[in-house]
């Protein structure tokens, strides 16, 4: 019994199949976050935005005279003021309403900034661009000038302080003589000395405080402008669409990896490692009943379907060159993953090779399988296990179908384990084996019930039909697991409803660009990697999802 692996290793273009997969789902979510944008935008306010450049310039004078350059430092607090509360009161009474609030960016590496101000109104757009920026330049005028204002009147307070100890001196000047005189005369000199460089600085301050830097200086003022900043209808499509296809991909592979059901051939042969898969049935959309019984190998005998059930013939067959493989055991995980479909239709496709084939309903639960011969299940394998008829009157011929006979299950028994692992059960399957080049039996599915696991005792192969898209990892483990516990002949497995790229290709002679088989056509470029279907004309029927998980 093979291992069951997990590790599943997914390349780009397996990445790339997933998401090919749920195309519409993909196109759908870019559709509607586009039109949802689109939508949003048709009723949102135009709004219009104006930029003023400012040039930010050194309030600050070194010894010599010269400004001092303005650091990074500088600049990033010039830029928090032009957004402080003193500059937007200042722009509020020259336009005699509240402006927005402006962005403002350092422009590269410069010492210039750019205010931007939005608008419904372009006109006041611009006015307001530029308010903030003329705003900026007085309130840095009113706080340098606070600045040399306050400093002036320190100064003024020292001069005036000086000036009575001078006058006080003066006095006593008079009434000395000799040495006193003498050193009072130098502290006069030297107050009078004090005196005149505090003038002197309040002098420069008042010449500082007339020359007032502005702070900045308007190198761009803001105009007018013509079209609106927001909404933009393209650009917010694109980038809407760009988010939708990645959503919509991020949602699409987080399902699939979530997902643990098994979905291509690839899959199912990483899975059970060393297990062959022996069969693809394909998925055909046309079948939409699960009630429907249908035998394509009979109804529609040159269908996909019908070539793949073909291909497990032979798969089976060339089993048999290396084992015995007469009695086939054909079962499933859980219930409606198509072994009873299976069953029919490989009994069938066996029967056609000329070798006498019964199939059994071994399902005594859920018989299902005389519904695809349209034969009456009133007595059967049960019946006959009972001892209540013998096996010749209760096997009934196909009489459409030459070589097929068909073993009903019969009436359900109270106790369908008991009765598949009795005496009377194997030695029934050991006379059908003599009787019969091929015994299939349609077996209850693994994980309900232990009948499947029980009747494999009794055959010589078992093979596992697993539904594409419908069985998961875990219950394809469980059910090996169960079957391994018991020493179950596992032949291989049947990937059942499988897509069109794990499909089988069928193959028609006649045509001169490629080959095609009974309702398909396959035609091939002349490199071969690419491929064009086409129906023929009386149309195609076949059993499709629904149908292969009867």
């Amino acid at each position: 019994m093979p291992s069951v692996q997990f590790d599943v290793q997914l390349g780009l273009l397996d990445y790339w199949k997933i998401v090919w997969n749920r195309k519409w789902l993909v196109l759908a979510a870019i559709a509607i976050f586009i039109g949802a944008v689109v939508g949003l935008d048709s009723v949102r306010a135009k709004q219009y935005s104006a930029t003023s450049n400012l040039l930010f310039v050194s309030q600050t004078y070194s010894s010599g005279g010269t400004v001092v350059a303005l650091t990074p430092q500088d600049i990033a607090t010039q830029i928090q003021i032009v957004n402080g509360a003193s500059v937007r009161a200042l722009a509020t009474l020259a336009l005699r309403q509240v402006p927005p609030r402006p962005q403002v960016v350092q422009v590269g590496l410069t010492a210039v900034a750019a205010i931007t101000v939005s608008s419904s109104h372009r006109a006041f757009a611009a006015r307001a661009a530029n308010a903030y920026a003329f705003a900026y330049i007085k309130s840095s005028q009113d706080r340098y000038l606070g600045t040399v204002q306050a400093a002036s009147s320190q100064l003024q307070s020292q001069v005036n302080a000086l000036q009575s100890q001078i006058t006080d001196l003066q006095g006593q000047v008079v009434s000395l003589k000799g040495g006193a005189l003498s050193a009072l005369v130098t502290r006069l000199g030297n107050l009078t000395a004090q005196q005149q460089a505090l003038r002197t600085q309040l002098s420069q301050l008042q010449v500082n405080a007339a020359q007032a830097p502005s702070g900045g200086q308007v190198v761009a003022p803001a105009t007018v402008p013509t079209s609106p900043s927001s909404p933009k209808p393209l650009v917010d499509a694109i980038l809407a669409g760009f988010l939708g296809l990645i959503l919509a991909v991020a949602y699409v592979l987080m399902r699939e990896f979530l997902d643990d059901r098994i979905k291509s051939q690839q899959q199912l042969e990483s899975i059970t490692e060393g297990l062959p898969v022996l069969g693809i049935i394909p998925r055909l959309p046309e079948w939409k009943n699960r009630k429907d019984h249908p035998l394509i190998t009979v109804q529609r005998p040159k269908s996909p379907p019908a070539e793949a059930y073909r291909g497990l013939r032979t798969s089976v067959q060339f089993a048999g060159l290396e084992r015995k493989a007469k009695v086939i055991e054909v079962t499933s995980a859980s219930m409606g993953e198509g072994k009873t479909t299976t069953s029919a239709n490989l009994a069938v496709s066996l029967a056609e090779t000329g070798a006498e084939v019964v199939v059994v309903g071994a399902d005594l639960r859920k018989p299902r399988i005389h519904e695809f011969f349209d034969i009456d299940n009133d007595k059967g394998m049960t019946s006959v296990l009972v001892g209540e008829v013998s096996l010749d009157e209760v096997l009934k011929p196909v009489a459409e179908i030459e070589h097929l006979t068909v073993l009903p299950s019969g009436p359900v028994p109270p106790n369908p384990s008991e009765l598949l692992g009795s005496r009377q059960a194997r030695e029934l399957l050991e006379g059908l084996a003599q009787r019969f080049d091929y015994v299939v039996l349609d077996a209850p599915p693994v994980l309900p019930v232990t009948d499947a696991a029980v009747l494999s005792g009794a055959v010589d192969v078992v093979v596992l039909v697993c539904a594409a898209n419908d069985t998961t990892i875990k219950q394809l483990s469980k059910a090996l697991q169960l079957l391994e516990q018991v020493d179950a002949p596992m032949l291989g497995t049947v990937l059942n409803g499988a897509s069109e790229s794990d499909a089988y290709v069928y193959y028609r002679y006649g045509d001169s660009k490629g080959y095609g088989y009974g309702d398909v056509d396959i035609a091939y470029e002349q490199t071969g990697s690419k491929r064009s279907s086409r129906r023929s004309s009386g149309g195609g029927s076949g059993p499709a999802e629904d149908e292969v998980t009867a």
